[in-house]
């Protein structure tokens, strides 16, 4: 019977040493989880950061493009206003010229 415990006391200081090394490789992993934790907290925060700079570039963008569009409808209506202009110079011209030849033929 006392070789039985004794045996049974070795598997058990046995045991006892498993349970120290799992305890403190839970704590290594536990310790190594923690500066995992900060690492991706802080990447991130670098991607949140990486959006919010393409964010405002693309407001940045958005209120170039009114002021790009506010430029090109200036531009179609300078164009209009030349078109308009254009007409009047060549009607005013080829009355002009009429109006030589008429009195170079005599007509008036």
């Amino acid at each position: 019977m006392e070789a039985r415990v004794a045996k049974l006391e070795s598997d058990v200081a046995h045991i006892r040493s498993d349970i120290v090394e799992i305890r403190t490789d839970i704590r290594e992993l536990r310790a190594e989880l923690r500066d995992f934790r900060k690492e991706v907290a802080a990447s991130f925060e670098s991607v949140r950061a990486s959006f919010e700079s393409i964010r405002a570039s693309i407001d940045s963008l958005r209120a170039s493009d009114d002021t790009i569009r506010a430029s090109v409808d200036s531009l179609k209506d300078s164009l209009a206003n030349a078109k308009i202009g254009g007409v009047l110079l060549y009607v005013a011209l080829a009355g002009t010229m009429l109006l030589t030849m008429a009195k170079g033929f005599r007509w008036l």
